[in-house]
C-alpha cells in the first residue's frame, strides 16, 4: 500500500525489466496493449511505476506506461472496495482507478476450502462478485472480469469450481 514496503534496489531492477520487457514487445508490435498489474493491496508498486517515484522517497525516474490495469481478487480477500488489512481498510478499485488506465479483473474466484459447491457458485456469480464487478464497472472503468480456475494444485481446487 505504500512505497516505503518495497526494497529501492529491487525495485529498480524491477522496473528495469519491465520497461526492458515492454520496449522488445513494442519493437516488435507497436500496437500491442501492455497490461501490468498485481493482487491484494499491492498498489503503491504500480504507482511507483507510473509517476516515476521510487522507494527512497525520490521522484524523476523512467516511468512505465501501460494500458490496461489488470488485479487478482479472491474470496479470502474480501471486498475490493473496502478491503481491509495493515493500516485499515481501503478501496482498491478506487486507487487503481485513479491511475487513468481501464482495470481488467483478470483473476476472482475462491481460495481452496471456501465451503459448500452451493455457497461458492452463490459466491462467485449470484450477489457477491459478479454482481458487484458488473454493478460498479462504469464507476471504476471495470472493462473486463475473468473467472480463475486451477484444478492441479497442492492446495485443492482454486478459483471457479
Amino acid at each position: 500500500m505504500n512505497w516505503t514496503h518495497y526494497n529501492n534496489w529491487s525495485f529498480m531492477l524491477a522496473r528495469g525489466a519491465i520497461r526492458g520487457m515492454i520496449a522488445g514487445i513494442k519493437s516488435v508490435d507497436s500496437s500491442a496493449k501492455i497490461v501490468l498489474g498485481g493482487t491484494w493491496l499491492h498498489y503503491a508498486f504500480y504507482q511507483m511505476l507510473g509517476d516515476g517515484s521510487q522507494p527512497d522517497g525520490s521522484w524523476g525516474h523512467p516511468t512505465v506506461s501501460r494500458n490496461i490495469t489488470a488485479w487478482h481478487w479472491y474470496s479470502n480477500e474480501g471486498d475490493i472496495t473496502n478491503a481491509c488489512g495493515g493500516t485499515g481498510c481501503h478501496d482498491v478499485l478506487g486507487v487503481l482507478h485513479q491511475m487513468g488506465k481501464p482495470i481488467w479483473i483478470n483473476e476472482f474466484g475462491v481460495r481452496p476450502n471456501y465451503g459448500s459447491l452451493q455457497s461458492i457458485a452463490s459466491f462467485l456469480t449470484g450477489n457477491i462478485m459478479m454482481a458487484q464487478y458488473a454493478s460498479i464497472a462504469s464507476k471504476y472503468n471495470i472493462q473486463s472480469i475473468q473467472a480463475f480456475e486451477l484444478y492441479d494444485d497442492s492446495e485443492g481446487d482454486y478459483g471457479m469450481i
